[in-house]
């Protein structure tokens, strides 16, 4: 599993995640089972919650672990951070913004 930085710590109820999908500044792509990547239609892509795995928790969070698989609410998320020179992007959001949680990979 990935890991952020050891320096960073997140405060309240703040959640650190990738995202499981690829994305870009252009939107979300998904691959197939077999290897074939295809790029969702871009009005659908604001509609739907999107499922990140969790990288890093706030103090104050309760029914969230690192490591679980989360469904996010659509657009309920920062945009890419980094941290210092990584180049490997992750994503922000609240506790209150997570509608589901899986402890295997979800079906996307």
């Amino acid at each position: 599993m990935r890991e952020l930085s050891e320096d960073l710590e997140l405060v309240g109820k703040k959640i650190a995640f990738e995202f499981l999908e690829d994305q870009s500044s252009n939107g979300f792509s998904n691959r197939t089972r077999g290897g074939i990547y295809y790029r969702e239609e871009t009005e659908n892509q604001l509609d739907k919650g999107r499922w990140g795995r969790v990288l890093l928790i706030g103090p104050d969070v309760k029914e969230v672990s690192c490591g679980d698989y989360v469904l996010v609410e659509p657009l309920r998320w920062t945009t890419g951070l980094t941290v210092g020179e990584s180049e490997e992007k992750f994503w922000m959001t609240e506790e209150k913004d997570i509608m589901a949680i899986s402890d295997g990979y979800p079906e996307i």
